[in-house]
């Protein structure tokens, strides 16, 4: 073969193998997507296309129908001959509130969910236990979304595990709480129990939005994926409206029962005389012509500690003092610390105010009316 027929066949053989590449199939760039895809969950091999707003989740119908009863039995649904395999049935489009469509091969479910907490509830399907680990961080809105469409769906063990994030006592009583958190989400917090109807979180919630400043109570709060405003509803507001006269009448008698208990601190521990080494010590006072102070005066250091306390000691500048029927309290066992009193008395300050604490928490769904009459309530003393 001659050089020039070689040359002429290597330029066909060119010539084809452009036109071979320039016929194969390109994949579709986000740019040419005529829809808003969720990354993470759109999956190649799903068989369903659920729709929050403008946001498309491509996912599977087996993962959906295993965490929730609610898709289950939506899909469960009796289906009608049809000629395209892959359509939801016209059952499960009339329980999902839309007509007969498909992306891709796929049913469409639309959604009127927040396409954030959709996010967050998928995620959590997906991830497993691992969305809960205790390595894990769940922002509030996470938490949030959980719990309504955990409850929505019938998802309760997502429910569950993202209430447990949230009903710890101890995060409301210190003002702390979960990253992104702000005082004012109380409220989102109470709406979200109500509609879920767990009264111990609605009390909770509640508790903390009688801590809120009347604007803020009544205004509402920006919602923290910036979809919006939420108040809170007519009724948890009337409910804590009541809820605060109630806090208040908690608070004089926890102080006026802290005020009749000051006489019973001790005034100094005595060392017999006569009696060599010895360290006995009393709440009682002895008789002074029998003994002699070696501590210093508790009674006096408490009184002025109790009537005179220190601005700088509240325990969090979230709470008003009005409505936190604590917050004296909290502040007396803080400034106590620091008192140079025996350990009996700095024990009974503590124990009444573990004692108050719990008390007020174990009847705070009947301060906003949730709860029971249980008849007056017993407060606890300082000093036994």
């Amino acid at each position: 073969m001659s050089d020039s027929e070689s040359q002429s066949k290597k330029a066909d053989t060119s010539e084809v193998d452009v036109k071979v590449e320039a016929t194969e199939p390109q994949s579709p760039s986000d740019d040419d997507c005529p829809f808003k895809k969720c990354h993470d969950l759109w999956f190649d091999d799903g068989n369903i296309v659920l729709i929050a707003h403008d946001l498309h989740f491509r996912v599977h119908r087996s993962i959906l129908s295993y965490h929730s009863v609610f898709f289950k039995d939506m899909f469960g649904l009796p289906q009608p001959p049809t000629s395209s395999a892959g359509s939801l049935s016209e059952g499960a489009n009339a329980a999902a509130g839309h007509d007969s469509e498909n992306i891709e091969g796929c049913p469409v479910v639309r959604m009127t969910d927040d396409h954030t907490e959709l996010t967050h509830y998928l995620k959590a399907m997906y991830d497993g236990r691992r969305y809960f680990g205790k390595d894990a961080t769940l922002s509030f809105d996470a938490i949030v979304g959980l719990i309504r469409l955990g409850h929505k769906f019938q998802s309760p063990d997502f429910q569950k595990d993202a209430l447990s994030l949230i009903e710890n006592r101890a995060l409301w009583i210190n003002g702390e709480f979960i990253p992104g958190w702000k005082p004012a989400y109380c409220i989102i917090v109470a709406n979200l129990a109500s509609q879920i109807d767990n009264h111990d979180l609605l009390s909770n919630a509640l508790y903390a939005c009688c801590q809120l400043d009347s604007d803020t109570l009544l205004d509402g709060v920006n919602k923290p994926n910036n979809s919006g405003v939420e108040v809170l509803s007519s009724s948890l507001l009337k409910m804590c409206l009541s809820g605060r006269n109630n806090l208040a009448i908690v608070q004089i008698n926890i102080m006026e029962r802290a005020e009749e208990c000051l006489d019973q601190f001790c005034i100094p521990p005595k060392v017999v005389e006569g009696v060599e080494g010895s360290s006995l010590s009393s709440p009682v006072t002895s008789s002074p012509s029998q003994s002699k102070p070696t501590s210093p005066n508790c009674k006096a250091q408490v009184t002025t500690a109790w009537r005179h306390p220190c601005p700088t000691t509240v325990v969090t500048k979230d709470f008003s003092t009005v409505w936190h029927p604590l917050a004296r309290i909290n502040i007396w066992f803080n400034s106590a610390n620091s008192l140079s009193i025996c350990k009996t008395c700095k024990s009974s300050i503590s124990k009444y105010r573990s004692d108050c604490a719990n008390m007020v928490w174990d009847n705070l769904p009947r301060y906003f009316g949730l709860g029971e009459e249980k008849g007056e309530v017993s407060l606890p003393r300082v000093y036994r």
